[in-house]
C-alpha cells in the first residue's frame, strides 16, 4: 500500500462527503431511490428503517471479501477507505433535510452532485465498491461489459424499488441515474467514450499480461524500431472503456516508470470486447 497518496485521501474524502450529504439532504429528505448499494440501502431504510450507513458498509464488506482477487493492493487500500469514510459520512449528515417544492429538482440537483462526487472519487483511485465490485466478477466470470454489467444490477435494484417508493419516483430516480452518469462520465473523460493507448516499454510482456488480467482488455503488440537508437521496440496498443483509462495509466507507471505512453481519443470502436464478446475459446484478441 505504498503508493498511496494523502492527495488521493483527501479527493475520496471530499467527494464520499458531498455524495453523502447529496444521499442525505436530496434523496432520502424526498423519498428517492438510488442505483447501487447505495440505493439497496435507501430502500431498506424506507421499508424497515434500518440505518443506511450499517446496510451501507455491511453489504460492501461481503462484496469486498468476495471480490478482493480482483483488486490491487493500492486499489484495495484506497476502497477500504471510501467504503469507511463514506459510511461515516452517511450517518453523520443523516440530520440534514431539504424538501424541494418542485420535485423536477431533485433529480437534477441530485444527478449532477452525486456524478461529481462519484467521479472525484474514481479520479482519485478510490471505489464505490458494492455494484463496482459485482460488475468486475460479471467481468471475469461471464463476460459481460462492466457498464453493462452495472446497469444491469442498478435496474435489478430500481425495478423492484418501485413498489417501495412509488412509481412517479422510480421514474424520477432513473432521470436522477441518467444526468449522474453523465456528469461522471464528463468528470473522468470528458465526451469520449473510448480511449486507446500506446506503450512503449522493455517490461512490455508484465505490461500487456498485466492489462489482461486486471484490466480485462486484449492488447495487440507491433514491431518498432527507435530512430535514434536503432533498436528493435515493442509496442502495445489498448482501447479500454473511459472509466478503465486511470487503472491503465497507474498500472503501467507501476510495471514501469519509465514507459512512453500515449492516449487518444477514440470516436468509434467495433469489434471483440466492446461490441460483440467471444468465448475464451474463440477469441481472436492478438
Amino acid at each position: 500500500m505504498k503508493n498511496i497518496s494523502l492527495k488521493s485521501l483527501g479527493v475520496i474524502t471530499l467527494g464520499n462527503l458531498t455524495f453523502a450529504l447529496a444521499v442525505n439532504l436530496f434523496l432520502v429528505s424526498n423519498h428517492m431511490g438510488e442505483g447501487g448499494i447505495t440505493g439497496v440501502s435507501i430502500l431498506l431504510k424506507y421499508a424497515f428503517n434500518i440505518d443506511p450507513s450499517l446496510t451501507y458498509f455491511g453489504i460492501n464488506a461481503v462484496l469486498l471479501v468476495l471480490g478482493y482477487k480482483l483488486l490491487d493492493r493500492t486499489r484495495i487500500g484506497y476502497t477500504l477507505y471510501s467504503i469507511a469514510s463514506f459510511t461515516l459520512f452517511l450517518r453523520l449528515t443523516n440530520q440534514f433535510h431539504y424538501h424541494f417544492q418542485d420535485i423536477m429538482l431533485v433529480p437534477i440537483v441530485g444527478g449532477v452532485v452525486i456524478g461529481a462526487s462519484i467521479g472525484f472519487v474514481l479520479l482519485a483511485g478510490g471505489s464505490t465498491a458494492g455494484t463496482d465490485i459485482i460488475a468486475l466478477i460479471l467481468q471475469k466470470y461471464l463476460h459481460i461489459p462492466t457498464s453493462v454489467g452495472l446497469f444491469i444490477i442498478d435496474l435489478f435494484i430500481i425495478i423492484p424499488g418501485a413498489f417501495i417508493i412509488g412509481f412517479e419516483k422510480t421514474i424520477y430516480t432513473l432521470i436522477m441515474l441518467a444526468i449522474s452518469t453523465k456528469v461522471l462520465d464528463f468528470i473522468l473523460e470528458g465526451l469520449n467514450p473510448k480511449k486507446s493507448a500506446i506503450i512503449i516499454s522493455n517490461q512490455y510482456e508484465a505490461i500487456a499480461q498485466a492489462i489482461s488480467d486486471k484490466i480485462g482488455r486484449g492488447v495487440t503488440i507491433f514491431n518498432g524500431e527507435g530512430f535514434y537508437s536503432k533498436q528493435g521496440k515493442k509496442i502495445l496498443y489498448v482501447v479500454v472503456d473511459r472509466r478503465q483509462i486511470i487503472n491503465l495509466s497507474r498500472l503501467v507507471s507501476e510495471i514501469d516508470s519509465t514507459a512512453f505512453m500515449t492516449i487518444s481519443h477514440v470516436s468509434s470502436v467495433s469489434g471483440e470486447g466492446f461490441t460483440y464478446h467471444l468465448s475464451p475459446d474463440t477469441s481472436t484478441s492478438v
